[in-house]
């Protein structure tokens, strides 16, 4: 814990960290502490109470009373998250701007290391992490890793939020000379949305480290909006590949293209026409950026590996999901066959 005395810098901290909270009280100590143990100390906490009806905010108001880095705003109505991070974006002091979940812990060394990246290239906009994900008891499930080719992050970066939305730290002037905000419209997947808009105006970089702990329960926001976020993915994954095809002048149908993007993040029934013109609009898109890029064999492969990945996802999950249904669907992979069964025995492993 600290005192305001002990650190002069508080008026002008480097790091602002920006914290949305709502009904969190199960794993809010532990977020809170992941913070405040930082061994780069240098930052205020800001954190947004979203009129939340359990102990939350007693659980809060102990650790402001605390700690004097923390800044404790509290909603009397609640606003949701997107509105409550442009907030917190608004009145941030720090030259960089961390983000932070309510619910999952943060390794001692993330700032230190984000930070570092970031004053390295004054060019970089947004750094993040890889995560160990962790189960609401802390059990670990799995490790995610962010790609690290530039252009395999690129390529996964029009379809998905590459880099999870509690590990970033942002810099300040960046967003600030570009008016850059969350989309106040979205209530789930505004991250996707955001790297999609920063990405234009900065470098990404990923330190290849486990530096957070995200936590995965039934109270996530993902798992509650499970279908609403799925198809603001859709509409976001569509813009991103109509605003790339354009600026490579490659001229893709967008009707095709948007029942293409529903396929591959909406579970409703497809045909097996439609299935067909689906994995081939993906495959031909896929093809394109390949050979535009020039890429080597091995990152021909990576690329490849990730879309397998979706198709093989977004067959699977499908409510006419029958065997015959996934075997025919195979079938019209049957240009990627050794990707198909790799990827196939490690998403039928994950399910398990």
């Amino acid at each position: 814990m600290t005192n305001r005395s002990q650190y002069s810098y508080l008026e002008n901290p480097k790091i602002s960290v920006v914290m949305g909270i709502y009904n969190d009280e199960e794993y809010l100590s532990d977020a809170i502490l992941s913070i405040l143990n930082q061994t780069f100390i240098d930052f205020e906490f800001i954190i947004i109470d979203d009129a939340s009806t359990d102990s939350s905010a007693e659980i809060l108001k102990k650790f402001a009373n605390e700690d004097k880095r923390i800044q404790l705003y509290t909603n009397k109505i609640n606003k949701g998250l997107t509105k409550n991070l442009n907030y917190g974006l608004s009145i941030a002091r720090g030259d960089f701007i961390a983000r932070m979940d309510g619910d999952d812990i943060a390794l001692p060394s993330r700032f230190e290391k984000q930070i570092k990246a970031l004053l390295e290239n004054e060019d970089t906009i947004l750094c993040g992490t890889w995560t160990t994900n962790i189960d609401a008891k802390n059990k670990e499930i799995s490790k995610s890793q962010t790609p690290l080719d530039s252009y395999e992050f690129l390529w996964s970066s029009l379809f998905r939020a590459t880099i999870a939305h509690p590990t970033v730290m942002m810099n300040n002037s960046l967003l600030t000379e570009h008016h850059l905000t969350y989309n106040e419209d979205l209530r789930t997947a505004q991250d996707f949305d955001f790297w999609s808009q920063l990405q234009a105006h900065g470098d990404v970089v990923v330190i290849p480290e486990y530096l957070l702990k995200y936590r995965t329960h039934d109270n996530n926001v993902s798992y509650q909006r499970k279908e609403e976020q799925a198809q603001i993915a859709s509409n976001i994954s569509f813009n991103n590949i109509m605003r790339y095809s354009s600026a490579i002048k490659y001229k893709i149908d967008k009707t095709q293209l948007k029942n293409t993007c529903d396929f591959i993040f909406l579970s409703c029934a497809v045909s097996k026409t439609n299935l067909n013109k689906n994995i081939k609009t993906i495959l031909n898109f896929q093809n394109k950026f390949i050979e535009l890029n020039e890429l080597n064999e091995e990152q021909q492969t990576s690329i490849k590996k990730l879309t397998v990945r979706w198709l093989i996802q977004a067959i699977y999950t499908k409510r006419q999901s029958s065997l015959l249904f996934k075997l025919y669907g195979a079938l019209l992979l049957a240009s990627e066959t050794k990707i198909i069964i790799k990827e196939f025995t490690s998403f039928i492993s994950r399910r398990l």
